[in-house]
Parts: C-alpha cells; sequence; structure tokens
C-alpha cells in the first residue's frame, strides 16, 4: 500500500469552469423569479420558508457549496451577486410569508383598536362619574349656604347653634 500524500491548498482547489458558472447564473435567475426547479427549494417556497442565499442557490445549480460559499471561493463574482440579492430582499422572501405577516399585524391592530376602544369607555365613565359627584357637590353646597342664610330657624340648623344679634348676647 503506498503512502497517503499530504494534501495542499492547491490540491484543494477546484478549477474555474465557465459550464458551472453559467449554471450559477442559471440557477440565480430562477431563483430571483420564484420559480426553483429543485423539488425540495419548491416545497420551501410553497411553505413561505424560501430564502435566495448561498445554500439554495448551490442546491438549484447542483454544485457544492463551497463552491460560492466562502470568501475565497471559486467563483466569486457569483457569490458576490448571491450576497447582494440576498441584502435587498425581504427577511421573509416570500409573497406568502409577507401575506402571513401582514395578516398576523391586522390582528395585533386590532387587538389594540379593542383595547383603546375599551380604555376610552372606561375614561368616558369616569368623567360622567366625577360630572355626577361634582353636581351633587354643588347642590349640596347650595343646600348648605341657604341653610345658613335664610335666617330660618328650624330648617336644618338648630335653635341652639344661632345667634340672634339682634337681640345682644346677655339678651339670649
Amino acid at each position: 500500500m503506498m503512502p497517503k500524500k499530504p494534501s495542499t491548498e492547491k490540491d484543494n482547489e477546484t478549477a474555474y469552469d465557465p459550464s458551472t458558472a453559467a449554471r450559477i447564473e442559471a440557477a440565480i435567475i430562477r431563483l430571483q423569479a420564484g420559480k426553483p426547479s429543485n423539488t425540495d427549494l419548491k416545497k420551501q417556497l410553497r411553505a413561505g420558508k424560501f430564502k435566495v442565499n448561498i445554500s439554495s442557490v448551490a442546491k438549484e445549480a447542483g454544485v457544492s457549496r463551497t463552491l460560492i460559499g466562502h470568501k475565497n471561493c471559486t467563483y466569486p463574482a457569483q457569490r458576490k451577486r448571491v450576497l447582494g440579492i440576498r441584502g435587498n430582499e425581504p427577511a421573509q422572501g416570500t409573497l406568502m410569508a409577507t401575506v402571513r405577516k401582514l395578516r398576523a399585524e391586522v390582528v395585533e391592530a386590532k387587538s389594540r383598536e379593542r383595547l383603546d376602544a375599551s380604555l376610552r369607555a372606561a375614561l368616558l365613565r369616569r368623567v360622567f362619574n366625577a360630572d355626577k359627584a361634582v353636581g351633587r357637590a354643588e347642590r349640596k353646597s347650595k343646600r348648605s349656604i341657604s341653610r345658613t342664610t335664610s335666617g330660618h330657624i328650624g330648617k336644618g340648623v338648630p335653635e341652639s347653634n344661632v345667634i340672634d344679634f339682634d337681640k345682644g348676647p346677655d339678651k339670649q
């Protein structure tokens, strides 16, 4: 048996192949259009979990992810293009995911609207109750004032508490 030759960096490099570059470019175009040919990616698209990234492009092109997946890869132009696409797309990536997100926002907005309506009703009830309390206090105050200024003994003020100033304090 022959001893294994130590691997070098050159042994791990893959030579640039124009047909592979073309396959990667075609995969990028299909994925941007939302029309993958790979069955796994089609399932992700239907489930709303599809994203254009290094892995999905490599899977669609039928190549190894390492060809475009690291800084010093064999196809840096395609890597740069994929990373540019990934930075520009929405976080969810698909129309279905966007619809789900918007529906969730609508549910949340309706919930906040119900809460706001409930708070407004509670505040309105407090205003009405405060208005009633002010009305009661005003009426009570008027009754109290009319009792002390009317001079009628026996209408709410005991006679012992009333001083007749015409007679004077000695003559009572």
